[in-house]
This record gives C-alpha cells, structure tokens and sequence, in this order.
C-alpha cells in the first residue's frame, strides 16, 4: 500500500513548485534577451524539472532551516530566502541528473528522453542537434541559474 506524502512535505513541494515556475519565466526571459537558442535550454531545463519528483530535497532544506533556526511559527517570520534555496537545490540536482546521463548515455529518465537524447534528435536547443556537447552546456546553464539562486539569498550565510 503507497500512502500520500505528509502534508508539511506536499506544502513545500507546492511553494517550491510555484517559485520554480516564477524562476523559469524570469530565466526564459533573461536568456532569450541575449539569444532564443539559450531561452529554448531554459525551456528543456524547465520541462525537465517541472511536475516530477516529490521535491523531497526541498522539504529537507526547508525543514532543517526550521529546525536549526528556531523559526517554527515565530511572529512576523519571513521564509522566502529559504524558499530560494529549496528551488535552487532543485535545480542543482538538475544539473547533477543532466551530467549523469551524459555519462550514462541514458536516452531516457522516467520514460521521458533525456536533455542529451532529445537534442540528439532536433528536440530543442537551437533547432536540432547538438547531443552530449549541447545537453553539457544546458547542464551548465542549470548550475549557473543555481548559482543566481543562491546569490540572492542569506540562508548560506546563517
């Protein structure tokens, strides 16, 4: 019998969920501005990351920060930084994912083609082709939106 995840876990899958769709919008724009072929990769990271997973990781960060911080419904508490990390946690296992089945050759991930397989194929990133070289770029271009992520945060500093 599979039972539904807790709910102090689902809430934070939802907020991260919601703050990664707010993230891609953003990075699509911001990539498109200096070329479309670098806004189809936010695309493909976006397709990648977006409606799967438990978001588990993010659950983990968020509540070891409420556990360590001491934050547990204090007054007037504000956990968007924490909200940052969550997302960018997600992100950066995207870029872990992305280089593991470069390495692994894996033409799928969860019955879906994987970044590598797709553009192999002329799925995205600058119409067609590309394989493992273009899909470590999009990789590449995940940590770096991790980055940005974290640089707009104080959780790291605490």
């Amino acid at each position: 019998m599979r039972s539904e995840p807790p709910t102090s876990v689902t809430t934070v899958g939802r907020r991260t969920e919601t703050l990664l769709t707010a993230i891609f919008a953003q990075e699509r724009e911001r990539w498109n501005a200096q070329d479309q072929r670098l806004g189809e990769g936010v695309e493909l990271l976006a397709d990648m990351v977006m409606g799967r997973g438990k978001r588990l990781r993010a659950a983990f960060v968020y509540w070891s920060w409420v556990g360590t911080s001491g934050w547990l419904g204090a007054e007037g508490a504000d956990d968007r930084e924490v909200m940052n990390a969550c997302a960018a946690f997600e992100l950066l296992q995207a870029f872990a994912l992305i280089h593991d089945d470069i390495m692994d050759d894996a033409p799928t991930r969860r019955g879906v083609p994987t970044i590598h397989t797709a553009q192999s194929q002329g799925g995205g990133g600058g119409g067609g082709g590309g394989g493992p070289p273009a899909a470590t770029a999009r990789a590449s271009q995940s940590f770096l939106v991790t980055l940005h992520m974290f640089m707009q945060t104080d959780v790291w500093r605490a």
